[in-house]
Parts: structure tokens; C-alpha cells; sequence
């Protein structure tokens, strides 16, 4: 009784539709969203890189003498924004569309790999992606530009 129940409520055309609902909203929830926490700081560090070929942090003057050159600082991450900056100019929505373009790397990837490890279940990569795209705190990281966030998805993905 309950695999019939659990037939007729996760059936692949009931998942799809509620997914392709909350990827609208999804979708409608990217206009106008605010810049968040550490955004501008990172992508101030990656200006400066490009410009004057060293990190700093102009913004905050006299933390840790910052405003002439960071030591400390996600490497990785600031030298994958200034790539960004040389090729497409500078823009915080060219970062946060870059975070937003791993997401959905890494959902595809997940789907690929649902799909194949269980090739009889159907409807069960569409609900991988349901329950991924439902999660809210993926939500709200989906579309910002964070070090810890971005770099976790790419690697997802690479793996």
C-alpha cells in the first residue's frame, strides 16, 4: 500500500510539474536580489588584481593594512573573478550569473548521475532535482557570489 501511495504522489509527471513550478520561482526569485555579506569585498580584491596586479581591500582602511596588499586572502577563487573581470568587465551579476551557471552544472551533473545508478527508477532524478532546487539555503546561495560556496559546487562538479 505504501509503494502504490508513493507511485501515485512521486509520479514523473507530478515531479515534473511541481519542479518546473519551483524553477519559475526560482527563476522569478533572481530579479533584484540584493548584494550579500562578503560579494563587494571579493569582488574589490579582484578589481584590484586586475588593476594593479595585487590584492587589497581599499574599503577597509587601517584593518591589517589591507588598503596596500593582502597576503591572506581565497586565492583560487579572486584570480577565477579577475578572469571574469578581464573577459567580460566588471559587474557583480557577471559573478553572481557565474555562481548561478555552476548551480545548474551541478544539478545537471546530479541528474546525469541519479539517472544512471538507478536506470529503472524514472522518476527519481526528477526528484533529486526537485529536492535540490527546494532546499533554501541553496536557494538563496544559488545566485551569490561566495568563495566557500562557489569553489564546493565547481569541485562537485569536476568530481
Amino acid at each position: 500500500m505504501l509503494h502504490r501511495l508513493y507511485e501515485k504522489a512521486f509520479s514523473t509527471k507530478i515531479v515534473n510539474v511541481l519542479l518546473l513550478l519551483v524553477l519559475l520561482v526560482f527563476a522569478f526569485s533572481l530579479y533584484h536580489r540584493e548584494i550579500q555579506q562578503d560579494e563587494p569585498w571579493f569582488g574589490e580584491q579582484a578589481y584590484w588584481l586586475v588593476e594593479e596586479g595585487n590584492v587589497k581591500l581599499k574599503s577597509m582602511p587601517g584593518v591589517f593594512d589591507w588598503t596596500d596588499n593582502m597576503l591572506i586572502y581565497h586565492k583560487l577563487f579572486v584570480w577565477v573573478c579577475a578572469a571574469l573581470i578581464l573577459t567580460f568587465g566588471w559587474s557583480v551579476y557577471i559573478f553572481k550569473t557565474f555562481i548561478l551557471g555552476l548551480f545548474l552544472c551541478l544539478a545537471y551533473y546530479l541528474f546525469k548521475f541519479t539517472s544512471r545508478s538507478y536506470p529503472g527508477r524514472r522518476e527519481l532524478p526528477w526528484l533529486v532535482l526537485l529536492l535540490l532546487f527546494i532546499t533554501p539555503e541553496l536557494i538563496h546561495r544559488g545566485f551569490m557570489f561566495r568563495p566557500g560556496y562557489g569553489n564546493d559546487i565547481g569541485f562537485s562538479v569536476i568530481l
